[in-house]
């Protein structure tokens, strides 16, 4: 089955080479933070080979697979350790670093409880930005329950089948995963550049420019200033479907069709004076659902340059109104909100 780009690649004892790298068409390429004398961890000179052929590197800590469970104790002795090596390459301070790698099929109690403390224990003791890898659980429970991140690497290991929050991975062995909507980066099924690497797809540019590093290369795009409006959700409504029809729309993206929830998205309005948008839903999660997946879908039209995403921060206030502040691009013939899903 077709692999997703864009895309990093990332390797352990495989080293498929640099321009073979590149060749395959990859982002980048991840590696571990360590002493390099380990033939695992990543030496300067072999990143300078990535670099020297325009590949972005980013950085993973993992010293066993359950290390994580040592708690706040465990990840505040991991993250100075972490920042030294990537200190000793070169690494500026605001490249973020996989830190709480969670490379098992943690239960939810451990991620609420060791896990959590650990990533707040290397948080607390790391000058770097630092991000989750692990399941679906991982995500939904750091990123989103716990608000310990704002995104995190996921892996199709232990996150079940079917759709999730961010909807469905086409895995290489043509299974469907469930994806969070929290994943940046969704580490894939099946072994690439001949056997030796994982595949990721790139779920949200943004972040995935932030992610990687090479030196010289045009820093990811500001977010603008958000602006503070008023979403409105009608709770009963009539069809936007030909409204979703006006802008091509592809509804098949979505399981079910015009029946899926997500397909409630639908115009820019004013209300009281307001930009709003206007949802055929009830429930604030459902919106919140719909304007993730009309970010990510605007992100997916130009994966690596595109703009930053529309959410910036949410606050929910009441069942039927709650005000959000969110990056509105505007057309400048119109001068009207422009968010188009099809293009």
């Amino acid at each position: 089955m077709a692999k997703l780009f864009p895309a990093y690649t990332d390797c352990s004892w495989g080293r498929p080479g640099a321009q073979n790298i590149r060749n395959a068409g990859y982002y980048g390429v991840g590696r571990y933070l360590g002493d390099p004398a380990n033939g695992r961890n990543l030496s300067k000179e072999e990143m300078d080979s990535y670099h020297q052929v325009g590949l972005r590197v980013f950085f993973i800590w993992e010293q066993a697979a359950n290390r994580v469970l040592s708690g706040f104790t465990g990840g505040a002795a991991d993250g100075p350790e972490a920042n030294k090596w990537a200190d000793q390459l070169g690494v500026p301070n605001d490249v973020p670093i996989i830190g709480t790698t969670v490379d098992f099929g943690a239960t939810a109690d451990q991620l609420r409880g060791p896990i959590a403390d650990y990533a707040k224990g290397f948080a607390r003791n790391s000058k770097r930005p630092h991000l989750p890898y692990g399941s679906y659980d991982t995500m939904e429970i750091l990123c989103g329950e716990l608000g310990l991140f704002p995104c995190g690497w996921q892996t199709a290991g232990w996150s079940g089948y079917g759709s999730g929050s961010g909807g469905t991975y086409a895995c290489g062995d043509g299974t469907n995963r469930r994806v969070s909507r929290y994943s940046c980066m969704f580490q894939d099924i099946g072994y690439v550049l001949a056997d030796t690497s994982d595949h990721n797809g790139i779920l949200m540019s943004g972040e995935a420019q932030k992610l990687g590093w090479l030196p010289g290369a045009p820093a990811p795009t500001p977010r603008k200033k958000a602006k503070r409006v008023k979403t409105f959700i009608w709770s009963s409504s009539k069809n936007n479907r030909d409204w979703l029809e006006s802008i091509n729309f592809d509804v098949s993206m979505l399981e079910g069709g015009w029946d899926h929830p997500w397909a409630g998205l639908a115009a820019w309005e004013v209300v009281e004076g307001q930009q709003t948008i206007r949802l055929l839903t009830t429930e604030n999660k459902q919106l919140l659902d719909a304007l993730r997946y009309a970010e990510a879908v605007g992100n997916a039209n130009n994966p690596v340059e595109g703009w930053e995403p529309s959410i910036v921060d949410m606050g929910f206030m009441e069942t039927k109104w709650f005000r959000s502040r969110t990056l509105m691009p505007y057309d400048k013939y119109t001068n009207s909100p422009k968010y188009t899903l099809g293009g």
